[in-house]
């Protein structure tokens, strides 16, 4: 696997956030 870029990290963060804050 190749490092993570934006694309990797930004919906990670979102989905994140939609999971913690609903």
């Amino acid at each position: 696997m190749s490092c993570l870029s934006s694309y990797e990290i930004i919906p990670l963060l979102i989905s994140w956030l939609i999971n913690f804050v609903p």
